[in-house]
């Protein structure tokens, strides 16, 4: 199952997880440290019911986590008391009602970078399932 580019308009698109490894200075300059991300991604049907979760891997960053419009989780602390999410769990337990499977469902993650360090290694958001998953990897 694929995360690629169901969403569009007026976003740019990147490689997720590889943007968060090395983001662009330039770019997290011109916006003040903030970036969004979002990908939409189809849950199956048969996922309805389950108990899931959300990964998203916490780096030298703060972050927030969103689903469907709905915020999921966060770690680190945003400005103006900017705290880093490093070491912080960044599974999201997704309450009743935050998953549609069967549809599209959008995932949006908000990130405040103040020039941390890169080349972390950073596995992609993940909804997990009983011992099913499916990485949200690829263009965003």
């Amino acid at each position: 199952m694929s995360a690629a580019g169901i969403v569009r308009g007026q976003w740019s698109e990147a490689a997720i997880p590889a943007s968060w490894k090395s983001p662009s200075t330039a770019e997290l300059k011109k916006s003040g440290g903030f970036a969004w991300f979002r990908c939409g991604v189809k849950i199956p049907a048969s996922w309805t019911g389950r108990d899931t979760m959300l990964f998203v891997e916490p780096v030298d960053d703060a972050r927030q986590t969103f689903v469907n419009g709905r915020q999921v989780g966060a770690t680190g602390t945003f400005p103006p008391r900017y705290r880093s999410g490093l070491g912080e769990s960044g599974r999201f337990k997704l309450p009743a009602g935050a998953l549609r499977p069967g549809e599209v469902n959008i995932v949006a993650v908000r990130v405040y970078s103040s020039g941390s360090r890169t080349n972390f290694s950073i596995a992609p958001p993940t909804f997990l399932a009983g011992g099913e998953g499916i990485r949200l990897e690829g263009q965003w």
